[in-house]
Protein backbone atom coordinates (compact mmCIF):
# COMPACT_ATOMS: atom_id res chain seq x y z
CA UNK A 1 0.00 0.00 0.00
CA UNK A 2 1.66 3.14 -0.96
CA UNK A 3 0.78 6.30 1.06
CA UNK A 4 0.32 9.60 0.07
CA UNK A 5 0.23 12.46 1.92
CA UNK A 6 -0.70 16.36 1.87
CA UNK A 7 1.53 19.66 2.51
CA UNK A 8 -1.29 22.35 2.39
CA UNK A 9 0.33 25.78 3.25
CA UNK A 10 -1.57 28.67 3.66
CA UNK A 11 -0.69 32.53 4.79
CA UNK A 12 2.29 32.62 7.24
CA UNK A 13 2.89 29.24 7.12
CA UNK A 14 4.55 28.38 3.93
CA UNK A 15 7.78 30.01 5.67
CA UNK A 16 7.60 27.53 8.01
CA UNK A 17 6.01 24.30 7.64
CA UNK A 18 7.50 24.18 3.88
CA UNK A 19 11.02 24.85 5.30
CA UNK A 20 10.20 22.21 8.10
CA UNK A 21 9.18 19.59 5.45
CA UNK A 22 11.57 20.30 3.30
CA UNK A 23 14.46 19.62 5.49
CA UNK A 24 12.37 16.47 7.28
CA UNK A 25 12.12 14.93 4.24
CA UNK A 26 16.21 14.97 3.57
CA UNK A 27 17.02 14.01 7.23
CA UNK A 28 14.57 11.56 8.51
CA UNK A 29 12.89 9.36 6.00
CA UNK A 30 14.71 7.00 5.13
CA UNK A 31 12.07 5.96 2.15
CA UNK A 32 10.40 7.63 -0.71
CA UNK A 33 7.28 9.86 0.49
CA UNK A 34 4.88 10.34 -1.73
CA UNK A 35 2.99 13.98 -1.34
CA UNK A 36 0.89 16.12 -3.17
CA UNK A 37 1.75 20.11 -2.55
CA UNK A 38 -0.68 22.57 -2.15
CA UNK A 39 0.55 25.82 -2.07
CA UNK A 40 -2.67 27.73 -1.53
CA UNK A 41 -0.89 30.75 -3.29
CA UNK A 42 1.96 31.85 -4.88
CA UNK A 43 3.52 32.79 -1.50
CA UNK A 44 7.23 33.67 -2.54
CA UNK A 45 5.28 36.25 -4.56
CA UNK A 46 3.22 37.72 -2.63
CA UNK A 47 6.23 37.81 -0.45
CA UNK A 48 8.04 40.01 -2.88
CA UNK A 49 5.20 42.32 -2.98
CA UNK A 50 4.40 42.76 0.30
CA UNK A 51 7.80 42.42 2.25
CA UNK A 52 10.66 42.90 0.39
CA UNK A 53 9.92 45.69 -2.38
CA UNK A 54 10.50 42.59 -5.17
CA UNK A 55 13.93 42.89 -3.90
CA UNK A 56 15.53 39.64 -4.57
CA UNK A 57 17.31 38.70 -1.25
CA UNK A 58 18.99 35.91 0.26
CA UNK A 59 15.95 34.91 2.13
CA UNK A 60 13.90 34.90 -1.17
CA UNK A 61 15.97 32.97 -2.76
CA UNK A 62 16.46 30.57 -0.33
CA UNK A 63 12.55 30.24 -0.10
CA UNK A 64 12.61 30.01 -3.98
CA UNK A 65 14.61 27.14 -3.79
CA UNK A 66 12.61 25.48 -1.18
CA UNK A 67 9.72 25.44 -3.23
CA UNK A 68 11.02 24.63 -6.75
CA UNK A 69 12.37 21.88 -4.75
CA UNK A 70 8.84 20.83 -3.23
CA UNK A 71 6.82 20.91 -6.75
CA UNK A 72 9.62 18.88 -8.00
CA UNK A 73 9.44 16.01 -5.75
CA UNK A 74 5.63 16.10 -5.46
CA UNK A 75 3.46 13.44 -6.84
CA UNK A 76 1.20 15.99 -8.03
CA UNK A 77 1.70 20.41 -6.91
CA UNK A 78 -2.16 21.91 -6.71
CA UNK A 79 -2.48 25.68 -8.12
CA UNK A 80 -6.35 27.19 -8.32
CA UNK A 81 -5.91 28.97 -12.06
CA UNK A 82 -4.87 28.51 -15.29
CA UNK A 83 -3.26 31.71 -14.36
CA UNK A 84 -1.18 30.35 -11.46
CA UNK A 85 -0.27 27.27 -13.48
CA UNK A 86 1.72 29.64 -16.39
CA UNK A 87 2.71 31.71 -13.41
CA UNK A 88 4.51 28.58 -11.53
CA UNK A 89 5.50 26.90 -15.17
CA UNK A 90 7.14 29.87 -16.19
CA UNK A 91 9.04 30.54 -12.30
CA UNK A 92 9.91 27.20 -11.53
CA UNK A 93 9.43 24.33 -14.73
CA UNK A 94 8.15 20.93 -14.64
CA UNK A 95 4.22 21.46 -16.62
CA UNK A 96 3.69 18.18 -15.64
CA UNK A 97 3.04 18.27 -12.00
CA UNK A 98 0.28 21.26 -12.07
CA UNK A 99 -3.30 20.12 -11.30
CA UNK A 100 -5.54 23.26 -11.77
CA UNK A 101 -8.47 22.88 -8.69
CA UNK A 102 -10.41 25.83 -8.07
CA UNK A 103 -11.35 27.09 -5.06
CA UNK A 104 -14.95 25.86 -4.85
CA UNK A 105 -17.49 26.15 -3.33
CA UNK A 106 -19.75 23.47 -1.21
CA UNK A 107 -22.73 24.75 -1.48
CA UNK A 108 -25.42 22.96 -3.27
CA UNK A 109 -26.78 24.69 -6.94
CA UNK A 110 -29.74 27.07 -5.68
CA UNK A 111 -32.13 27.31 -8.71
CA UNK A 112 -34.32 30.40 -8.19
CA UNK A 113 -32.84 33.67 -9.34
CA UNK A 114 -34.51 36.97 -8.28
CA UNK A 115 -36.05 38.74 -11.54
CA UNK A 116 -37.72 40.99 -9.43
CA UNK A 117 -35.71 42.81 -7.72
CA UNK A 118 -36.57 46.36 -9.22
CA UNK A 119 -39.66 46.31 -7.22
CA UNK A 120 -38.20 45.69 -3.57
CA UNK A 121 -38.32 48.33 -1.08
CA UNK A 122 -34.63 47.38 -0.22
CA UNK A 123 -32.02 46.25 -1.75
CA UNK A 124 -29.18 44.43 0.19
CA UNK A 125 -25.68 44.71 -1.02
CA UNK A 126 -22.64 42.87 0.77
CA UNK A 127 -18.86 42.57 0.69
CA UNK A 128 -17.56 39.10 2.15
CA UNK A 129 -13.94 38.42 3.46
CA UNK A 130 -10.93 40.13 4.10
CA UNK A 131 -9.51 43.61 4.95
CA UNK A 132 -5.98 43.29 3.89
CA UNK A 133 -2.67 44.06 1.40
CA UNK A 134 -4.82 42.39 -1.36
CA UNK A 135 -8.20 43.78 -0.67
CA UNK A 136 -8.19 47.38 -0.19
CA UNK A 137 -10.90 49.06 2.14
CA UNK A 138 -11.00 52.16 0.02
CA UNK A 139 -11.74 50.57 -2.84
CA UNK A 140 -14.56 48.28 -1.34
CA UNK A 141 -16.18 51.40 0.12
CA UNK A 142 -15.59 53.43 -3.23
CA UNK A 143 -17.81 50.55 -4.87
CA UNK A 144 -20.31 50.56 -2.15
CA UNK A 145 -20.75 54.22 -2.52
CA UNK A 146 -21.09 54.29 -6.04
CA UNK A 147 -24.09 51.32 -6.07
CA UNK A 148 -26.14 53.20 -3.00
CA UNK A 149 -25.69 56.71 -5.58
CA UNK A 150 -26.63 54.96 -8.61
CA UNK A 151 -29.66 52.41 -7.41
CA UNK A 152 -32.87 54.16 -7.15
CA UNK A 153 -34.12 51.82 -4.29
CA UNK A 154 -33.29 52.09 -0.85
CA UNK A 155 -30.24 50.11 0.16
CA UNK A 156 -28.73 48.27 3.49
CA UNK A 157 -25.18 47.66 2.92
CA UNK A 158 -23.46 44.52 4.81
CA UNK A 159 -19.67 44.18 5.44
CA UNK A 160 -18.67 40.62 6.67
CA UNK A 161 -15.60 40.36 7.86
CA UNK A 162 -13.23 40.06 11.39
CA UNK A 163 -14.22 42.18 14.52
CA UNK A 164 -10.94 43.75 14.37
CA UNK A 165 -11.53 45.77 11.12
CA UNK A 166 -14.71 47.15 13.03
CA UNK A 167 -13.67 50.63 14.00
CA UNK A 168 -11.85 51.54 11.01
CA UNK A 169 -14.57 50.14 8.68
CA UNK A 170 -17.01 52.72 10.52
CA UNK A 171 -14.82 55.03 9.84
CA UNK A 172 -14.29 55.15 6.15
CA UNK A 173 -18.33 54.18 5.28
CA UNK A 174 -19.16 57.35 7.39
CA UNK A 175 -16.53 59.73 5.56
CA UNK A 176 -18.14 57.93 2.56
CA UNK A 177 -21.20 59.04 3.39
CA UNK A 178 -23.07 55.03 2.73
CA UNK A 179 -26.45 56.09 4.63
CA UNK A 180 -27.99 52.18 6.01
CA UNK A 181 -24.83 49.29 7.16
CA UNK A 182 -23.74 46.67 8.88
CA UNK A 183 -20.82 45.17 9.71
CA UNK A 184 -20.26 41.88 11.22
CA UNK A 185 -18.75 38.60 10.93
CA UNK A 186 -20.44 34.88 9.69
CA UNK A 187 -19.66 31.83 10.73
CA UNK A 188 -19.12 29.40 8.20
CA UNK A 189 -22.06 27.50 9.08
CA UNK A 190 -24.23 30.82 8.55
CA UNK A 191 -22.82 31.87 4.70
CA UNK A 192 -25.27 30.11 2.84
CA UNK A 193 -28.05 31.69 4.95
CA UNK A 194 -27.04 35.22 5.27
CA UNK A 195 -25.89 35.46 1.49
CA UNK A 196 -29.63 33.76 -0.09
CA UNK A 197 -30.78 37.47 1.81
CA UNK A 198 -28.56 39.37 -0.14
CA UNK A 199 -28.99 41.18 -3.85
CA UNK A 200 -25.98 42.03 -4.96
CA UNK A 201 -22.37 40.52 -3.67
CA UNK A 202 -19.09 42.45 -4.61
CA UNK A 203 -15.46 40.91 -4.71
CA UNK A 204 -12.95 43.28 -4.62
CA UNK A 205 -9.45 42.19 -4.94
CA UNK A 206 -6.12 44.38 -5.85
CA UNK A 207 -4.89 42.93 -9.38
CA UNK A 208 -1.15 42.62 -8.14
CA UNK A 209 1.13 39.80 -9.86
CA UNK A 210 0.01 37.38 -7.06
CA UNK A 211 -3.52 37.71 -7.05
CA UNK A 212 -4.45 37.80 -10.31
CA UNK A 213 -3.89 34.16 -10.56
CA UNK A 214 -6.59 33.53 -7.68
CA UNK A 215 -10.21 32.00 -7.46
CA UNK A 216 -11.82 33.81 -4.96
CA UNK A 217 -13.92 31.42 -2.77
CA UNK A 218 -16.48 34.17 -2.19
CA UNK A 219 -17.19 34.30 -6.17
CA UNK A 220 -17.42 30.83 -6.32
CA UNK A 221 -20.32 31.29 -3.90
CA UNK A 222 -22.03 34.13 -5.40
CA UNK A 223 -22.04 32.05 -8.69
CA UNK A 224 -23.76 29.15 -7.01
CA UNK A 225 -26.41 31.26 -5.27
CA UNK A 226 -27.30 33.25 -8.77
CA UNK A 227 -26.19 36.48 -6.83
CA UNK A 228 -25.67 39.89 -8.93
CA UNK A 229 -21.86 39.68 -9.04
CA UNK A 230 -19.50 43.32 -9.36
CA UNK A 231 -16.11 42.76 -9.12
CA UNK A 232 -12.91 43.96 -10.49
CA UNK A 233 -10.93 42.68 -13.84
CA UNK A 234 -7.89 40.35 -14.19
CA UNK A 235 -8.79 38.30 -11.29
CA UNK A 236 -8.48 34.58 -12.16
CA UNK A 237 -9.82 32.60 -14.96
CA UNK A 238 -13.10 33.88 -15.94
CA UNK A 239 -13.37 37.27 -17.03
CA UNK A 240 -13.79 36.16 -21.12
CA UNK A 241 -16.48 34.46 -19.89
CA UNK A 242 -18.24 37.27 -17.72
CA UNK A 243 -18.04 39.83 -20.45
CA UNK A 244 -19.10 37.41 -23.24
CA UNK A 245 -22.10 36.03 -21.45
CA UNK A 246 -22.74 39.72 -20.03
CA UNK A 247 -23.34 37.69 -16.75
CA UNK A 248 -21.31 39.27 -14.18
CA UNK A 249 -20.33 42.71 -13.84
CA UNK A 250 -16.31 43.43 -14.05
CA UNK A 251 -14.42 46.68 -13.61
CA UNK A 252 -11.17 48.26 -14.08
CA UNK A 253 -10.15 48.66 -10.34
CA UNK A 254 -9.44 52.42 -9.37
CA UNK A 255 -10.55 53.08 -12.91
CA UNK A 256 -14.00 55.55 -13.20
CA UNK A 257 -17.37 53.26 -12.70
CA UNK A 258 -20.01 54.05 -15.52
CA UNK A 259 -22.25 50.98 -15.07
CA UNK A 260 -25.75 51.81 -14.09
CA UNK A 261 -28.71 49.92 -12.32
CA UNK A 262 -30.40 49.05 -15.30
CA UNK A 263 -27.04 47.24 -16.43
CA UNK A 264 -27.04 45.15 -13.41
CA UNK A 265 -30.80 43.96 -13.99
CA UNK A 266 -30.40 42.89 -17.47
CA UNK A 267 -27.24 40.45 -16.72
CA UNK A 268 -27.43 37.34 -17.78
CA UNK A 269 -26.98 35.57 -14.80
CA UNK A 270 -28.36 32.21 -16.59
CA UNK A 271 -25.40 31.92 -18.29
CA UNK A 272 -23.08 31.19 -15.26
CA UNK A 273 -24.89 27.66 -14.56
CA UNK A 274 -22.03 26.31 -17.24
CA UNK A 275 -19.71 28.02 -14.43
CA UNK A 276 -21.17 26.17 -11.26
CA UNK A 277 -20.12 22.87 -11.84
CA UNK A 278 -16.72 23.91 -12.17
CA UNK A 279 -17.16 25.65 -9.60
CA UNK A 280 -18.48 23.21 -7.03
CA UNK A 281 -16.40 21.47 -4.45
CA UNK A 282 -17.69 17.88 -5.78
CA UNK A 283 -15.89 18.21 -8.97
CA UNK A 284 -12.71 18.90 -7.19
CA UNK A 285 -13.16 15.97 -5.18
CA UNK A 286 -13.74 13.63 -8.66
CA UNK A 287 -10.75 15.25 -10.37
CA UNK A 288 -8.70 14.42 -7.25
CA UNK A 289 -10.08 10.82 -6.40
CA UNK A 290 -9.15 10.20 -10.25
CA UNK A 291 -5.74 11.29 -10.32
CA UNK A 292 -4.82 9.22 -6.86
CA UNK A 293 -6.67 6.29 -8.45
CA UNK A 294 -4.32 6.19 -11.90
CA UNK A 295 -1.47 6.93 -9.62
CA UNK A 296 -2.95 3.92 -7.26
CA UNK A 297 -3.34 1.85 -10.43
CA UNK A 298 0.22 2.88 -12.01
CA UNK A 299 2.11 1.98 -8.18
CA UNK A 300 0.24 -1.75 -8.38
Amino acid sequence: TTEIYTLSLHDALPIFSGFIFFLVTRIIFWKKIFYIYDPRGAFVVELKESKFNDKENFLLKILKYIEKSLICSSFITIVTSDRFKELYSKEYGNDSKYLVLYNTSAFENYKFINKDIINKDIINICYMGSIDFWHNLDEIVRVFKYLQDNIPNKTNIYFFTNFKDKELIIKKLNQASILNYDIGFVPYNEVQATLLNMDICISIVVPTESQKIASPIKVSDYIQLNKIVVMNKNIGDFDNFFIKNNSAMIYDYGKELSFSFNDLLSLNIESNEVLKERLNIKTNIKQLLEVLSAFQYKSN
